[in-house]
């Protein structure tokens, strides 16, 4: 709140707060910290869950490599996809391509909620939110530059990542209270239990939908002089 007050008496600002306080921009960055925070979730709550022991019912007991190669398919998809998400923004506008990112980020952790029988399937849920979030991610560059004037343009990207930073910065601090909240008991040591895992999951996809449904609102009029995208 000081920030925003200085910010805003300043001749020179750092970050122009009203001009960010605009429509197309504001909501492009809630909808940036929906998304921001459904990936930063699903990184905690892999590694973590594939590890677990089998007496957990769900996880498989395994090693932090085979943590770690679980989450590799979802960051090969979310490279692949950056390119066809710019095709996809030439062609329908990005702000659909955004919100379709992010519902495919949702049916991700759909399929984590239910479909947790064997490692493969974990892995196919981990990379259809990677699939997503590549194609939201791409998006989110193209909404700043149809919603920020040429003066504005740095300073609003810097602003968007930022935006994303604070997605994953709350998903850390929530996806933690939850796994630490819900445990069971197992040779005395608690561990989160499978509802914890569906509770934040399910907030993720929650998240993703909500971020979905504020990219379809973003105005197309960022304001005077917008950036061609094209």
């Amino acid at each position: 709140m000081v920030f925003v007050v200085v910010e805003r008496r300043t001749a020179s600002p750092l970050v122009d707060v009203v001009s960010n306080a605009r429509p197309a921009l504001l909501l492009t960055n809630i909808a940036s910290v929906c998304v921001g925070f459904a990936l930063f979730a699903m990184l905690i709550g892999t590694a973590t869950y594939v590890q677990a022991p089998e007496a957990t019912g769900y996880g498989f007991g395994s090693s932090v490599l085979a943590g770690g190669l679980a989450m590799a398919p979802s960051g090969i998809m979310m490279l692949l996809l950056a390119p066809v998400s710019a095709k996809m923004s030439a062609r329908y506008g990005p702000k659909v391509t955004l919100a379709i990112g992010a519902t495919v980020i949702a049916l991700g952790f759909g399929a984590r909620i239910t479909v947790i029988d064997h490692f493969w399937q974990i892995v196919v849920g981990t990379t259809i939110v990677g699939a997503g979030t590549g194609i939201a991610y791409a998006a989110m560059p193209s909404m700043i530059l149809l919603g920020a004037r040429k003066a504005e343009l740095a300073a609003a990207n810097g602003l968007n990542a930022l935006a994303r930073t604070v997605g994953s910065s709350l998903a850390s601090a929530v996806g933690g209270t939850i796994l630490a909240a819900q445990t069971i008991s197992l040779a005395g040591f608690d561990l989160p239990s499978l509802g914890a895992y569906r509770t934040l999951f399910a907030i993720c996809a929650g998240a993703a939908l909500l971020g979905a449904v504020i990219a379809l609102t973003v105005p197309t009029d960022g304001g005077d002089e917008p950036v061609d995208a094209a």
